[in-house]
């Protein structure tokens, strides 16, 4: 007869947890059921952040992707959401970016009955490897053009330099002042619009791409600021995570750039009046002020209402600041009233500029591009090139809208590997099928 095998603690809770494990994944693959919503967001190339960014301004709090993929995938809501206003502010989020109310209709059903309802075809056969999708909407969006709109600028190699007989790459560290702008129209027009927001104290929104020219512009506007001596003082906070942005940090911030050795006070209450003394003192002394705020995308909703009332700050008739909110695409959906209808009061009151891709100005881009090294349009390109970048930068998103990336980051990265590949295979120029093989 074999002895008995009496069991450790250490074999015993070993045990234990391969049976709670084992339990765990058999609950799991029973209650799985993701909503269909799952399928509409990738099917329109949002991301889970998204719907995330979107309760967290309805609660304001931070509300996680981990809540969010819970809702997705479990069907479980946060306690402290009330289910029918979040039900709402998703379907108006979705609304904005694009789905049709008929699927918002059925988003909330789970996947089993969703894939026995039509949309007009089966979800496995509108997005081919399904469970493999874990890209966010930008990379996505992007996918077809590979990198082209990263921030890293891409590098113009020696053998290109020889080839094309250019000394400088005039696609990397171009703008080295003012003359090195391009002016687009659609440049030029957001450009005012942040110089009159600096000079008549206004309240505007600049909203634009990866590589639209929103940085170049706002230091355009300093540097104007500065060369011509203009009457305007910039208030610039440097907080680098601008989702922690608070109404504190600002007032500091207002504080430090008009008087740097000043004592800052402590309460909140003593600081707001320490900073709007400081403003009407420099505003009486005929000085403008205008507050800067980049990657404005990540600011709360309670902030930008924040902002409002701070906006109104004025001596009389005449407004103490002027505010400008430089972000991405996202800010857009921020400051749109079918999203965040309580912030309606700070939304109806700030101008939203855009910074449009290139489009008709591609060709004087690229001349103003390549004059600063002395070489012309005919010099690198065919004549069929620059339709053929017109192409490759333009793609269909999954709404199958027809959307272009031909902003200058994305021309610049394009067009450099073009000239790198022509060097390398000994073609005289760039052509259409060098750029349709970048």
């Amino acid at each position: 007869m074999r002895p008995i095998h009496v069991l450790s603690q250490a074999e015993e809770r070993k045990a234990a947890r391969q049976r709670t494990k084992a339990a765990t994944d058999y609950r799991r693959r029973e209650t799985f059921r993701p909503l269909n919503l799952k399928l509409v967001l990738l099917r329109y190339g949002l991301p889970q952040q998204t719907l995330a960014d979107a309760l967290s301004c309805l609660v304001q709090r931070k509300v996680s992707r981990v809540t969010v993929s819970l809702l997705l995938n479990w069907g479980v809501w946060p306690k402290r959401l009330n289910v029918e206003q979040a039900k709402g502010t998703i379907e108006r989020t979705l609304l904005a970016a694009g789905v049709s109310p008929q699927e918002i209709s059925l988003c909330w059903q789970e996947q089993s009955i969703a894939e026995r309802t039509k949309f007009g075809e089966k979800p496995a056969e509108r997005i081919p490897g399904l469970s493999r999708i874990k890209r966010t909407q930008r990379a996505r969006r992007l996918a077809s053009t590979d990198d082209l709109l990263h921030v890293e600028a891409h590098m113009l190699t020696p053998q290109a330099r020889t080839h094309f007989s250019i000394t400088v790459n005039p696609f990397q560290q171009d703008v080295q002042g003012a003359k090195d702008v391009f002016s687009s129209a659609s440049m030029a027009f957001v450009r005012e619009a942040m110089y009159q927001a600096a000079a008549n104290s206004g309240f505007v929104a600049v909203v634009g791409e990866a590589g639209a020219g929103k940085t170049v512009l706002r230091r355009y506007l300093q540097d104007r600021v500065a060369t011509e001596g203009l009457p305007i003082r910039i208030v610039y906070p440097q907080c680098i995570d601008r989702s922690r942005l608070s109404s504190p940090m600002i007032c500091e911030a207002v504080i430090r750039d008009l008087d740097p050795t000043a004592k800052i006070p402590v309460s909140l209450e003593s600081k707001t009046r320490f900073m709007q003394e400081r403003l009407l003192a420099s505003s009486r002394a005929n000085y403008r002020h205008v507050l800067i705020i980049e990657e404005a995308h990540d600011l709360s909703v309670p902030l930008l209402k924040f902002l409002k009332r701070f906006w109104e700050l004025e001596d009389g008739f005449r407004k103490l600041i002027g505010i400008i909110l430089i972000g991405q695409p996202e800010l857009k959906l921020k400051l749109d009233e079918r999203m965040n209808w309580e912030a309606r009061e700070v939304i109806r009151r700030c101008e939203l500029v855009e910074l449009e891709p290139l489009g008709h100005d591609l060709e004087a881009y690229l001349s103003f591009k390549l004059k600063r090294v002395a070489k012309s349009l005919d010099d690198v390109f065919t004549s069929d090139a620059l339709p053929a970048i017109e192409r490759r930068l333009t793609q269909s998103n999954e709404a199958q809208q027809t959307v272009s990336l031909a902003y200058p980051l994305s021309v610049n990265n394009l067009v450099v590997r073009a000239m790198n590949l022509a060097a390398t295979l000994g073609i005289p120029k760039v052509s259409a099928e060098v750029i349709e093989n970048t």
